[in-house]
């Protein structure tokens, strides 16, 4: 499946508001390699650039040129790469002597100058994000909550399929190197072309004229292919316990399901809506509040793949119940009664967001480009809620199989 994203820049005008919002998104493809590559790179361009060399100077111009708000910001979905840069300025003639024209050079400059040479971005500041990175990594295997949730990749997921492992990911770290991650950005920002967008309060005519002046790029339409989905291949259901160095006890319980439809991804994220959202959070409710079992659980969606993630943490002895208690609650889910409540719960909630979410001044724009990078908006989820068949969902239920239970049993944790 192709996604077509037309490169001539979309303007939305809101003359209610004195900013102006520009936003460049560069797609790309994506390969697992290049997620310690990509996290360099968003640090050395919003952080400095070849002309402003150091973080003090480079704030300093963010100051000088008025501008509100510069960030980058990132989203994988499945094969595809999205790199996006947004500016915040204000609008033209509210502030005496400013021009905007300045604050867009400084922010195109900022995205095609980086500190680099020859290829190689500035090996001083590249080595002291790598020992950041690196760090951050090593303290989660420390945690019970980033070992056990690595363990159970290796056991869910032994090949690798669609999570990369600890060992894996800190091996991408040792081949990330200064000119790698200057390879990445060649690559999707330097030889790539965008989709644009500029919403706010502003002349549309000198917009055009600064986009034709620094960025001259040809209109046309981009055609990249969908690959969103990335669907695990069923392992043999199991068990597996484990005694760990921590003191208390964390027991995963993986479901998956089986060539998950495009159209399906819904019923997914409903049930795991229902299961883990605030309006209802069904798993935290009965294991917590209803039977005191647990210290924490959490409730995690992998809807490109056709997976939900059950992870609570509690003492050993609770296991057996904890575990029968998840199976329950998930099936009292065929029960119509009970799902359509849960449901219109959910639909409540929705309704809550999308009212909160007209009061932002980016309800507009972030729904338009979740619209053209095919994410559904929450207007769309909304809809699709309202008019869900309660029937298919129950029918789906029966393809929701458990997968994988992995308990990671405290040192000295035992059974009473």
């Amino acid at each position: 499946m192709k996604l077509s994203l037309d490169t001539k820049t979309q303007y939305i005008k809101n003359d209610t508001y004195k900013t102006i919002d520009i936003v460049l998104i560069f797609p790309t493809e994506y390969h697992r390699e290049d997620m310690h590559n990509l996290k360099i790179l968003k640090m050395f361009l919003r952080s400095y650039s070849a002309n402003y060399p150091t973080e003090e100077e480079f704030k300093r111009e963010l100051a000088k040129h008025f501008i509100i708000g510069f960030s980058i910001s990132s989203k994988v979905m499945g094969d595809n790469l999205f790199i996006r840069f947004d500016l915040t300025i204000p609008m033209d003639h509210l502030i005496d002597d400013y021009d905007i024209e300045d604050s867009f050079k400084f922010f195109i400059d900022t995205i095609y100058n980086p500190l680099a040479k020859d290829g190689i971005f500035d090996q001083d500041k590249f080595d002291r994000e790598y020992d950041f990175i690196k760090t951050r990594m090593v303290d989660s295997e420390r945690s019970i909550y980033g070992y056990g949730f690595h363990r159970l990749l290796e056991i869910f997921d032994p090949n690798e399929e669609y999570i990369t492992h600890h060992e894996t990911n800190m091996k991408y770290l040792e081949d990330t190197t200064s000119a790698s991650a200057y390879d990445l950005y060649q690559r999707a920002v330097l030889n790539n072309q965008f989709i644009s967008y500029v919403y706010g309060n502003f002349d549309e005519d000198k917009i055009r004229r600064l986009f034709k002046k620094y960025l001259p790029e040809e209109e046309n339409v981009l055609e990249i292919d969908k690959c969103y989905n990335r669907f695990f291949k069923l392992a043999k259901k199991e068990y597996t316990e484990e005694t760990s160095k921590f003191k208390q006890t964390a027991l995963y319980m993986v479901y998956t399901v089986k060539d998950l439809k495009d159209e399906e991804r819904e019923y997914l994220t409903l049930i795991g809506n229902i299961l883990g959202s605030r309006e209802n959070d069904l798993i935290f409710n009965t294991l917590r509040l209803n039977n005191n079992l647990v210290y924490s659980s959490n409730v995690n969606k992998y809807v490109y793949e056709g997976a939900i993630l059950i992870e609570t943490y509690l003492q050993y002895k609770n296991v057996k119940k904890a575990t029968q208690l998840v199976r329950e609650t998930i099936g009292s889910l065929k029960n119509k009664d009970i799902l359509h409540e849960a449901k219109e719960r959910l639909i409540e909630g929705i309704k809550l967001d999308l009212l909160k979410a007209s009061d932002s001044k980016y309800l507009i724009l972030e729904n338009k480009i979740d619209e053209d990078l095919d994410y559904r908006p929450l207007k769309e989820i909304y809809e699709i809620y309202s008019h869900i068949d309660e029937d298919e969902i129950i029918k789906f239920l029966d393809r929701l199989e458990e997968n994988t239970v992995f308990v990671l049993r405290g040192e000295n944790d035992e059974e009473e």
